[in-house]
Parts: structure tokens; sequence; C-alpha cells
């Protein structure tokens, strides 16, 4: 009897240790908590399909190389955790290639936040929501357009996802074959 009971204690802990934390969701304590038991519930199984989902996406992916893009971020503010305050961040650049997803480290004011970017299926896929299966791959969707040939500035830019750009000016442009410079007049 008394190992059904421990048992009966148990598991509910143990989900409950397994679960994303608020944090993880992109939602502040005092957020989650003015949130329903069914939402916070329905928002985790959420989470684990988009988990699962992306994993199983990148998994059959194939890496194209020749097809790199720059892309760069300045201006505007992003949410960082774990109080998710709006924050200036310091410009960054990285690259991807198509078919490709990164992790790259914001560094603002109050913290460090990670913006997940993916260049797949001629579009630039920026700042995913982590419980909306809808938007895995990312809240802003950019289309691949001639104008990366130069390069092309996006300006006040807003996200929905983790991150929550706003106000970000993106530059993104297509880069040499093979080499970590911009194309010039392509």
């Amino acid at each position: 009897m008394l190992k059904q009971i421990v048992l009966l204690l148990t598991v509910p802990l143990l989900l409950t240790a397994c679960a994303p934390k608020p944090e993880t969701l992109g939602f502040s304590t005092l957020q989650w908590q003015s949130f329903s038991e069914a939402k916070q519930q329905n928002l985790r199984e959420n989470y684990n399909t988009v988990k699962a989902e992306n994993k199983n996406l990148e998994s059959d992916w194939i890496t194209e190389p020749n097809n790199r893009i720059s892309v760069k971020l300045k201006r505007g503010t992003v949410m960082v955790p774990p109080e998710f305050t709006q924050s200036s961040y310091q410009p960054l650049s990285f690259t991807l290639n198509k078919n490709q997803c990164k992790e790259v480290p914001i560094q603002s004011g109050n913290g460090k936040v990670d913006l997940r970017a993916c260049y797949y299926k001629n579009y630039l896929f920026i700042d995913p929501s982590r419980y909306n299966v809808k938007e895995r791959l990312g809240t802003v969707r950019i289309p691949t357009s001639p104008l990366w040939n130069r390069g092309f500035t996006y300006r006040k830019i807003k996200s929905e996802g983790y991150v929550r750009l706003a106000n970000a000016d993106i530059t993104i442009k297509y880069m040499a074959n093979n080499e970590n410079t911009p194309v010039t007049g392509r």
C-alpha cells in the first residue's frame, strides 16, 4: 500500500520535471501562472510536437553548401528571459547554407538569448514558435529574392517567436560558392 502511494505521488512530479519550463516556451513565470491548467498542458504538448517534428524534418535535409546566404541583424529589440523584457541588442551576422538551421546567440544589455534561423525551401525562417506547430520553422518567413544578389535590407521586422524581435533591420545577401564572403554584383 505504501509503495502505491509513493508511486502515485512520484509520477506527477516526474512528469512535471520532464515538462518544459515556462521560460523555455517564451513566457515569464507570471504569464505562465495566469494560464489555465488546460492551456498550460496544451502548450507543453505543442512544444513536444514542434520539437519532434523539427528533429524529424532536419534529419531528412541535405545540406547544399553552394547555396549560402549572409544574414545581418541590427537595430530593434529582443525579449530576454527570464523576465522577458524588451532590450536592445548588439548587431550580429551569420551565414546559413541552404537546408540548414542555426542557433545564433544575441547579446543584449539584459543578457543573452538564442535566435533560431533556417534557410529552407527558398525561404529564410527566423524566430520559430516553440509551441505553435504552424510556426515551428519561424514566425518571420522571407522568400528568396534576386535582390539578395547585391544584398537587401528588410526594415522594421517583427517576430512573434521565442526571441520576439521588434523593429529589427535584417540584411540578406547571397554568398559566393564555398567562400566566406558575400557575392558582389552577381
